[in-house]
């Protein structure tokens, strides 16, 4: 019995070892298994956008411009639009057109993309809107004899905004869309990944995705602007958003299949952001991303507005985004307006400033406040005095955030031109050619207290012209249309004046324009005035003002450097050369003496030697005129 025991023992252990080894293969399959199906799901199934059924989202792209008198009133019901539908309503502005063109200093806020868009919409006129560039029979937008501008257009005035995307929220969507956006400051690359997952079937249609930057806060000119008060500015200026900047994917899109139920897709897209388009500052911390998915290139399905993260690699790095002075500068002091920006991952609570104006002794001002990575904030420096030059430049410099080390100096020195004022006589003389809108012209003369010493046109316009709308034909001291004014101007005294001419609708001068001289010599003129233009000049003033341009093409090669550079530049007449170059402290760290020069080609060289890495300005100086330019040197 012992022995039969110990069999059955025994074969009961070799059961048990199969069983288990049975039971472990098995477990390992199952895990093999979980895991191959758990990589698969991931490598297609979705990451962030919503699997669930869902209702479609309002695009609305809205036409506009900064000289359109109704386009406000536009703004503001697509931001009422936007404001009651919570996550359910993207707002895309484009400016296009001819109320979109600029006039004289006034920024351009068009792109290369505009046109495209504007042309596929059938726009008749502006404010337009295209809601998710459908075809709406009913709502769209005709010509003033009632004619559509398109086969089957898109575009629709903006009463039917609030409508027409009534019925677009109302409707199912096949596809969901979602993005994540993220912006380095350090290079300033964003980079966004968009998805889409179909809970229905994309019939068959060809679907495009596109991903396209706004920016918001951009400050400008605008007529009517008082139809929309909340985006009037204290200064006169409108603050425009959802500006359309680019479009990361191209003007209509990337293709995007399969299209049917259950389908995952994504794509990632970079974009190396420009400092500025078209002249316009692009604020890294203004941008906002939209995605939607279209059937070709109209028929917008459904949008989304991205998730927005900003991330620095550095902690502490400020610098001096930009830097205001007045255009024309009569005093021989200035207070230059600078705006600091955060491009550190550490809130930014001081900050020194060092600024300039000719080459002169640097002035420092400590800032303290708070300020979010990628944050701005404007900051108006004590006024500082100089000597004026045919032609100034103010140097400014940021130095020690939070009182570290700026771990990125090579952004840390900013500098911006500015004349003198003209000189003129006590007498003035001002020419005045009006276009339709005579009436809408208001001009006045201050003297530097800011006290009115001559007025004329529309009294009713005042100063708060450009978008008011307050003027009319029969206002007071209005000027008739396509006529001629000339108007003789006596100032009571001498000293520091500004000129101010305003157009109350802000298109200026259609047809026409102005002309300001005195003692035979023209002060100012021009037609572009936009919403309107100020001009500053020296009444009894006697020193000469030189507006030659006494050099050009200067560079530096190579740059940067950490040896010896040579500086290149053109004179245009010979002139008496000097050269300095400061490091970002405001100290002058080299100083030579070139000696006249003649007209032409001529290099300079400057060795790095005893100096530190970091950023330097380079002044140039030909007959007491500074030309400014920025070197790095690396060791």
């Amino acid at each position: 019995m012992l022995i039969i025991t110990l069999r059955l023992c025994m074969n009961f252990d070799k059961f048990d070892t199969l069983l288990y080894n049975l039971i472990l293969i098995k477990m390992k399959k199952s895990l093999l298994l979980t895991a191959f199906t758990a990589f698969g799901f991931a490598s297609f199934a979705q990451t962030f956008v919503s699997t669930n059924p869902e209702n479609r989202n309002v695009v609305l792209e809205e036409f506009t411009g900064i000289y359109c008198g109704f386009c406000p009133d536009g703004h503001r019901l697509a931001q009422e639009l936007y404001d009651n539908n919570p996550g359910d309503v993207v707002l895309v502005n484009i400016h296009v057109g001819s109320y979109a063109n600029p006039n004289g200093g006034d920024p351009d806020f068009r792109t290369s993309f505009g046109s495209a868009i504007d042309g596929q919409a059938g726009v008749c006129g502006y404010p337009a809107g295209s809601v998710n560039r459908q075809y709406f029979p009913n709502y769209f937008q005709t010509d003033n004899d009632g004619n559509a501008c398109g086969n089957e257009p898109t575009a629709q005035s903006r009463g039917s905004w609030q409508t027409t995307g009534g019925l677009i929220l109302g409707e199912t969507s096949p596809v969901n869309v979602a993005a994540q956006a993220n912006i380095d400051l350090s290079t300033g690359k964003l980079t966004v990944v968009a998805e889409a997952y179909y809970t229905g079937n994309g019939n068959g249609a060809s679907h495009k995705l596109s991903i396209a930057v706004l920016q918001n806060g951009l400050t400008g000119p605008q007529s009517g602007a008082s139809a929309n008060p909340s985006q009037v500015n204290a200064d006169g200026t409108y603050t425009h958003n959802h500006m359309l900047r680019h479009l990361m994917t191209g003007q209509w899109g990337v293709a995007v299949t399969p299209t049917t139920t259950g389908s995952f897709f994504t794509v990632t897209e970079d974009w190396d952001v420009p400092t500025e388009i078209n002249g316009q500052p692009v604020n890294l911390n203004d941008l906002e991303v939209v995605v939607f998915i279209a059937e070709g290139n109209e028929n917008v399905i459904t949008g989304a507005k991205a998730e927005m993260t900003v991330v620095s690699p550095n902690a502490y790095d400020a610098l001096p985004a930009a830097v205001e002075v007045p255009e024309f500068v009569c005093e021989n002091e200035v207070s230059p307006v600078v705006t600091i920006q955060n491009m550190g991952n550490e809130a930014m609570t001081s900050c020194e400033i060092l600024y300039s104006v000719n080459g002169g002794p640097a002035m420092s001002y400590n800032w303290t406040g708070s300020v979010a990575t990628a944050g701005q904030e404007q900051v108006t420096l004590p006024a500082i005095s100089f000597t004026h030059l045919s032609q100034n430049s103010v140097w400014v410099a940021t130095n020690a955030p939070n009182g570290q080390a700026d771990q990125v100096q090579s952004n840390d020195i900013t500098t911006e031109a500015f004349s003198p004022a003209k000189n003129s006589g006590t007498t003035l003389e001002l020419e005045i050619e009006t276009d339709n809108w005579g009436y809408e012209i208001y001009w006045e003369v201050q003297d530097a207290a800011g006290t009115t010493v001559a007025s004329g046109g529309n009294t009713a316009v005042g100063l708060n012209g450009g978008g008011a709308q307050t003027a009319t034909a029969g206002g007071p001291g209005a000027y008739a249309n396509t006529t001629t004014v000339n108007e003789i101007i006596t100032l009571p005294g001498t000293g520091c004046h500004t000129f101010f001419i305003v157009d109350d609708y802000g298109d200026g001068f259609v047809d026409g324009g102005y002309t300001l001289t005195s003692n035979g010599e023209t002060l100012y003129s021009g037609d572009g005035i936009g919403a309107g233009e100020d001009r500053g000049f020296n009444a009894g003033g006697t020193s000469s003002i030189n507006d030659l341009e006494l050099v050009n093409n200067v560079s530096v090669y190579p740059n940067p450097f950490n040896n010896n550079a040579k500086i290149n530049f053109n004179l245009v007449e010979s002139g008496v050369v000097a050269l300095e170059v400061y490091n970002v402290l405001g100290s002058k760290v080299i100083s030579q003496n070139i000696g006249e020069k003649t007209a032409g080609a001529h290099t300079a060289n400057i060795s790095a030697e005893g100096l530190d890495a970091g950023v330097y300005m380079v002044n140039l100086m030909v007959n007491g005129s500074i030309f400014s330019t920025r070197v790095s040197i690396t060791k």
